[in-house]
């Protein structure tokens, strides 16, 4: 019959009679091989402790991303929409202080014919009155 264990716990004859006559346990354990069976024991709940805090690590991470992008499309229209009836009128005003911005609203102006070469240069005054008074002069 074979013997399977990993640490067979014998205690050698010759330490026998000095393991009665001194007990010390820290000795008895070295020569009966628990600090071995001990040793490995820690090792292994090590490497499970490790496996366990990163599958916790990545399990954490996901769910708080996830409860990230869902409170962003919860929140974020609403935010948006909040911002543009408070600020509409600022944001505007810096949208047209971008030069690339400015063109590209004059062009689509000319293209719909909303104003000649004099009113070009005057997109920096209030555009709906500009419009209006273009639409009663064509009128």
């Amino acid at each position: 019959m074979s013997d399977w264990s990993l640490i067979t716990v014998t205690i050698p004859p010759d330490r026998l009679d000095d393991a009665i006559a001194n007990p010390d346990a820290l000795k008895i354990a070295y020569d009966v091989g628990v600090l071995e069976l001990l040793g490995i024991s820690l090792s292994i709940l090590g490497v499970a402790l490790v496996v366990i805090g990163f599958a916790a690590y990545f399990s954490v991470q996901r769910a708080a991303k996830q409860a990230a992008r869902d409170v962003a499309v919860r929140e974020v229209p609403r935010s948006v929409d909040e911002h543009i009836r408070k600020d509409a009128f600022a944001v505007i005003k810096g949208v047209l202080k971008d030069p690339q911005t400015l063109a590209a609203i004059q062009a689509e102006m000319d293209r719909l014919g909303l104003t000649d070469v004099t009113d070009a240069g005057d997109v920096e005054g209030n555009i709906l009155d500009s419009y209006d008074a273009k639409r009663t002069r064509s009128s």
